[in-house]
């Protein structure tokens, strides 16, 4: 049984308690989450609609274009939402980032530098941001690689 919460009482069982978990540090976060980080990056997902846009209602609509890097001009190391490119994690599924999109269509994989990544600890559904990602493939809700080829473009 997992604890998540200081106000709940649980008896009996296994307890692993998280809630004294500091989620704060991207390396925390990352382990946390199952995330894997290599040679300093980290896959994470990102849920869009059909045009691979995000940041529309913002005013800072951006496009992610698969084999680019993407970029953000206001970034900002708070932890709290603003301020950057905003990703989920990739456990369980991308499906996760529809949380933050729920009219997507489409996810991304998409490599983030784990020296720059900012966990965002409010709210429910685990995300975080950075100031660039490497924007690498395609994927279904599932977390499958999608090839895309000229059939279905």
């Amino acid at each position: 049984m997992h604890l998540h919460s200081g106000q709940a009482t649980v008896t009996g069982g296994v307890i692993i308690d998280v809630t004294q978990l500091d989620l704060t540090t991207a390396a925390a976060w990352c382990d946390h989450h199952g995330l894997t980080v290599t040679d300093g990056t980290v896959i994470l997902y990102k849920a869009l609609g059909d045009d691979l846009t995000a940041g529309g209602n913002y005013g800072k609509p951006t496009v992610y274009t698969v084999g680019d890097t993407v970029t953000c001009d206001d970034w900002d190391d708070r932890d709290e939402c603003g301020g950057g490119l905003h990703f989920s994690p990739t456990s369980p599924t991308p499906h996760m980032a529809t949380q933050y999109r729920y009219d997507a269509t489409r996810w991304l994989a998409v490599e983030v530098d784990a020296a720059t990544l900012r966990p965002i600890t409010g709210g429910g559904t685990p995300k975080a941001k950075a100031p660039a990602c490497r924007v690498l493939h395609e994927v279904d809700a599932f977390g499958r690689r999608i090839t895309v080829t000229e059939a279905t473009r």
